[in-house]
């Protein structure tokens, strides 16, 4: 607390003081206001620029005019953009402009800087429009009114920061605090990649990667565990990656190629080969080819200097926070690289330390958009070689380079990118490289080779030869149709080299027409013909359409033509040499495609991505409008259903029919194979269920939680009484609903033709489908309309059973299943429910078909009370459903009663032998009658259990009495518990003035107080009238309690008021305890007397005769009073035991008076308390 702090302080303790007159904006402004003036800076009223410019002051710790002076120079240093943003950004104050970023700890941030001379507050304000702005977009569109960035690390970075231009450059990211405090909260991270200028620390790396190249040797003694530790501290860019899934995949990758130069550096042939299979291993010949690429200009320190840097840099470019931080703008990752190579190389130290002539051929390594691998399938064209011609050229002009042959050092970076491609799978040796792949590398690297001598279509014309030759095919390169059959029958090239042979025969299928268009797009080469089209992943495409039985070679080569027609449609006029077209999305459908359709009749779309290059995007959902396709499919499955109701299919068959009768399974690409998956073990489960096959359905379960055959049986039982799939209709309907159910969760099916709804809402989003465009789901197309408008609102139905199990769902929820359903009766609730058990069995399909996995014995016990709920909608409101529901669950969880209230409530409900919800809701409403004192002593007398609360209390003809009253329109429940209430207070009295106090059990004996329920009557107070006694007896080990009933004398002494009235009959019971007193007096007296009279009589005598002017003599006083003791004696007696006894008479001035009150609450439901919410026992 220094001056100046102080001085701060108590300028901000004043304006608080008008918080509540001024409000918080005009507050804040003031304090603005009162800092300003020490500051020197002048606040102009609402003017945001001088607003803006004391509050950066005021963060700038400024508290004189000089400070305030350099904070306006460096503000108006700023360019009008940053100003203008700095200033938006500063008075955005959370009330008028949301959200206010508020920057924690940039006081300190902005400090320290001022501390740094390298920085200076001009750059410190420029970073923090950069903060801002990072903030502003990570919280885009939030509703919070402040939001809080913290900046400590950006304020330590600031401290060590040595020069301007690295500080300057400073990259960081937004990441937003876990939990729900992400939302109004976030930090600013460092990135890793930031500028290295620091001299000694490029010569430190130069240094290392010196020593480790120096042992990168044959027979060298570093070992491969000694090797990757040292690279990691000699390539700093290594710590760029692995920081999470995504980036550690990339870190092994690159490791790989590390590891492929340690292995062929240091000629490790067996290192290299570890992981591959025997079968394809690389050969012992073919490892010293690789040993000759490696030869002198290659195993100098300078190139395996700059090769080591080229694997570890190669892909920096594919960290997605990388590429947006530093290069926003670039398309791919060769983009990236060459863009961060040429305007912030510092970034990567690697490359940095390396001399010029080094930094010059890494990046034409790195930079050099060229895909070996698809010059080898033949996927580009010759004109795509034109790039390392042009690299050879720019070699030849530099004469640095002379001693380098740049292309030997290309080719080799090539190989171990190559060699290392598995390397996310195993690090175990070249997973890629075997003899086979060898063989095709050899024969473009020496094709390659050749570049400086030969133009690049002799280049291009040896791959194609070179596969012929294989073939023992006949090659002319000048001839258009040898050239296109060969460049077909590489990209077609499997291990079965049949796959080759057929699509030959397949072009030379087509008509004439189709050929020559064919040749046309295939043969372009992009130099003499423009434009050639590179068809990436056309090789796969090709591979997978002939293993694939459902497309074959020919549908391949028309769909194929219809894509570069569609190209030559798209980029008219384009004169350019290449267009890259990517196919990977129809390769990969080709590989799934299995349907009612021909593949060549598969619709697509060509997106246009870039400039020269477009994505084919295959619609694997098929509009079906043709009414005989429809018939055919309709009586496919109707035959297939007919064998399932009949037992006669079995599961093999089933499996391959269900193929071809529902075209909607192709729509699940690999992207969504689980989905798929689970789609066919729904579809499964319904065959398990529909042929009563429990063995089938149960064959891959754990035996330990294996569905038993009660579960079975129970099943079975619900599947005859409630589904009944005994139609072919039904259980054709049912597997359609099966086949089609996860559709909506395929990403492209959704948002293409359901845009708007979320993936959580794929339900609504296939039902929208369905109402909108039917004909792209021909199963559900060929359905009655019952059926079609079923299965609409199931879909449409706000309902997650998963939810429901676990009571996330309300209420409420259930009342939309039941509107939607109950249109569809017996029937739709049926479809509803085993819709949802059908696709609960197949939800483990991706891990098995091999019966259910997921409906396990514990699984079935979990849902089967939520089906029964649901079920029970048909005849019970949501409510009362959703309500037994919760008490069936949670009766089967809990251990112990929720409260004492519930266990009282519980042994009621037992005690009124409540069987069914209507018995159970009238106990329950019952108890809810009571006062809230009343609850909490019943509750004590039914929850005392005789061990831990002495006694225990046993009802006997309590049955009775709850059943005589509920038959008894005159008594009713109500009254029955109240009367129970009235025998626990008799009973509790009981109790305190017994002899034995630690009586473990008391019996109740309850027979006439239900005698006289059944009796009472007709008048509805009558039952409450009578008089309650209770009589007890200690025996051996328990205590018996006889509840007498001491009945209104009459309905006439009720009807004038005499016995009736409750208040009348506490006066007479008063006056009859007053009587008791009384006699108890005028006994103690007279005897007292006649005491003193007879052993006193010299003291009693004089006093007698002072008391009694007549001097009546001492015997008759004597006599009187011995009569007078006699008679309060009898009186005593006869009040004793001949009357109830007198403590049961106070006992019942006080339960009358209780009473009274009962009667007019009874007959006043308005004044009656309503149960509490808490419970009070």
């Amino acid at each position: 607390m220094t001056d100046k702090v102080y001085l701060n302080f108590e300028v901000g303790l004043d304006v608080l003081q008008h918080l509540m007159e001024d409000g918080a904006v005009r507050t804040y402004d003031r304090f603005l206001a009162e800092r300003a003036k020490a500051q020197g800076l002048s606040l102009y009223g609402s003017d945001p620029e001088s607003r803006a410019l004391v509050r950066l002051a005021c963060l700038t710790r400024v508290f004189d005019a000089k400070g305030g002076k350099d904070v306006s120079d460096a503000y108006y240093a700023l360019p009008a953009e940053g100003r203008m943003k700095l200033m938006n950004f500063l008075n955005a104050d959370g009330v008028k402009h949301t959200p206010g970023i508020l920057l924690y700890n940039s006081p300190l941030l902005i400090e320290n800087a001022r501390k740094n001379s390298s920085i200076g507050l001009d750059l410190i304000y420029q970073v923090l429009i950069s903060v801002y702005e990072a903030a502003e977009h990570e919280y885009a569109g939030s509703e919070q009114k402040v939001v809080t960035i913290i900046v400590d690390e950006l304020a330590k970075h600031v401290l060590t920061c040595e020069n301007a231009e690295s500080f300057g450059f400073t990259k960081f990211d937004i990441s937003r605090t876990p939990g729900q405090k992400g939302d109004i909260q976030g930090t600013v991270q460092m990135s890793p990649w930031q500028l290295q200028t620091d001299a000694s620390v490029l010569q430190g790396l130069e240094d290392d990667a010196t020593a480790l190249l120096g042992e990168l040797v044959p027979q060298t003694g570093l070992r491969e565990m000694a090797f990757l530790k040292k690279v990691q501290s000699v390539f700093p860019e290594l710590g760029y990656m692995g920081a999470d899934d995504e980036t550690k995949g990339i870190l092994r990758e690159t490791l790989g190629r590390l590891l492929v130069v340690y292995w062929t550096a240091t000629d490790q042939a067996d290192a290299f080969t570890r992981g591959q299979d025997v079968e394809r291993k690389l050969s012992e010949s073919s490892w010293k080819k690789v040993q000759v690429m490696m030869d002198t200009s290659l195993r100098s320190s300078e190139v395996l200097n700059v090769i080591l840097v080229v694997m570890v840099i190669m892909d920096v470019a594919r960290l997605p926070k990388f590429a947006a931080q530093l290069a926003p703008k670039a398309e791919n990752p060769k983009q990236v690289l060459e863009h961060v190579l040429d305007n912030c190389p510092k970034v990567l130290p690697s490359f940095w330390r390396l001399p010029v002539a080094g930094r010059q051929l890494a990046r034409e390594c790195l930079t050099r958009d060229f895909s070996f691998a698809k010059f080898i399938s033949a996927e580009v064209v010759p004109a795509s070689i034109t790039t390392i011609k042009d690299m050879l050229a720019d070699s030849e002009s530099t004469s640095d380079l002379s001693s380098l042959n740049f292309l030997t050092v290309f080719l080799y970076c090539i190989f171990a990118e190559m060699s290392a491609s598995l390397g996310g799978q195993s690090l175990e040796g070249s997973l890629f490289m075997t003899d086979e792949k060898w063989a095709e590398f050899q024969v473009a690297l020496h094709a390659i080779q050749q570049l400086e001598h030969k133009g690049e279509k002799a280049i291009y014309d040896m791959i194609l030869a070179n596969h012929a030759n294989k073939m023992r095919m006949t090659f002319d390169a000048d001839s258009a149709d040898s050239w296109v059959l060969a460049r077909l029958a590489r990209l077609s090239h499997t291990e079965d080299i049949t796959d080759s042979f057929a699509m030959v025969e397949a072009f030379k299928s087509l008509k004439p027409e189709e050929q020559a268009s064919l040749r046309k797009y295939l043969g372009a080469d992009g130099i003499s013909q423009k434009p050639g089209l590179a068809l990436h992943d056309s090789h796969n495409f090709l591979k997978n359409a002939c293993q694939n039985a459902e497309v074959g070679p020919l549908s391949a080569l028309m769909i194929l033509l219809k894509v570069c027609e569609e190209v030559a449609r798209e980029f008219k006029g384009v004169q350019e040499a290449v267009i890259t077209v990517k196919l990977e999305r129809l390769a990969e459908f080709a590989k799934e495609f299995a349907g009612a359709v021909t593949f060549q009749d598969l619709p697509f779309e060509l997106l246009r991505t870039k400039h020269l290059e477009a994505l084919m995007i295959p619609k694997v959902w098929i509009p079906v409008h043709n009414e005989s396709a429809l018939d055919s499919l309709q009586l496919q499955c109707r035959k297939m259903a007919s064998d399932v109701l009949d037992g006669t299919i079995g599961e093999r068959r089933f499996k391959t029919l269900v193929l071809r009768a529902f075209p909607e399974l192709a729509y699940f690409g690999t992207a969504h194979a689980k989905q798929r998956s689970q789609t066919f073990g729904a579809m499964l489960s319904v065959l398990w269920l529909v042929n009563d096959q429990r063995d089938a359905f149960v064959r891959d379960q754990d035996e330990d939680d294996c569905l038993s055959k009660q579960s079975w049986a129970w099943i079975q039982e619900w599947m005859s009484d409630c589904v009944r799939l005994s139609t072919e209709e039904a259980v054709d309907a049912t597997l359609v609903f099966m086949a089609i159910h996860a559709l909506g969760k395929i990403t492209q099916f959704r948002e293409e033709l359901a845009p708007g709804y979320p993936k959580n809402l794929h339900d609504g989003a296939l039902a929208h489908i369905l109402e909108t465009q039917p004909e792209l789901v021909p199963s559900f197309l060929r359905l009655s309309r019952k059926y079609q408008q079923l299965i609409i609102d199931s879909l449409s139905v706000d309902f997650q059973f998963s939810q429901f199990l676990q009571a996330e769902n309300v209420p409420a929820n259930l009342v939309v299943v039941k509107q939607k359903m109950q249109p569809h009766g017996a029937d739709g609730f049926a479809l509803f429910c085993f819709r949802i058990f059908a696709q609960m069995c197949g939800k483990l399909g991706d891990r098995s078909l091999e019966g259910s996995i997921f409906m396990t014995e514990s699984q079935f016990q979990r849902i089967r009370p939520g089906l029964g709920a649901l079920q029970q909608l048909r005849i019970l409101e949501a409510g009362p459903a959703y309500n037994a529901f919760l008490l069936l669950q949670g009766s089967k969880a809990l251990s112990r009663f929720a409260s004492p209230e519930h266990q009282a409530l519980a042994r009621l409900l037992c005690l009124g032998s409540a069987s069914d919800h209507t018995r159970g809701d009238a106990l329950c409403e019952a108890f809810d009658q009571l006062l809230p004192h009343e609850r909490v002593q019943l509750t004590r007398w039914l929850t005392a259990d005789g061990i831990k609360q002495l006694p225990g209390y046993v009802l006997c003809d309590a049955p009775d009495l709850l059943r005589n009253a509920e038959a008894n329109p005159a008594v009713g429940l109500s009254g029955a518990l109240k009367a129970l209430v009235r025998v626990q207070e008799l009973c509790q009295m009981a109790d305190v003035r017994a002899s034995k106090r630690n009586t473990a059990k008391a019996y109740v004996h309850m027979n006439q107080l239900a005698l006289w329920a059944h009796e009472a009557g007709p008048n509805p107070g009558d039952f409450l009238e009578a008089i309650l006694e209770v009589t007890s007896e200690e025996q051996a080990e328990s205590r018996v309690h006889v509840v007498e009933v001491h009945r209104p004398e009459g309905p006439s002494m009720s009807r004038s008021g005499e016995m009736g009235d409750p208040l009348w009959r506490c006066v007479r019971r008063t006056a009859r305890l007053l009587t008791f007193l009384l006699l108890v007096l005028m006994f103690l007296a007279s005897a007292a007397g006649l005491f003193g009279l007879i052993c006193f009589p010299d003291r009693t005598t004089p006093l007698l005769r002072e008391l009694d002017p007549l001097e009546v003599p001492p015997r008759i006083v004597k006599l009187s009073l011995l009569g007078i003791a006699l008679f309060s004696c009898i009186g005593i007696l006869y009040c004793s035991i001949c009357s109830p006894r007198p403590a049961i008479w106070l006992e019942r001035i006080f339960c009358c008076a209780r009473s009274a009150d009962m009667l007019k609450m009874t007959n006043n439901p308005s004044s009656r308390s309503p149960r509490p919410q808490t419970n009070e026992a």
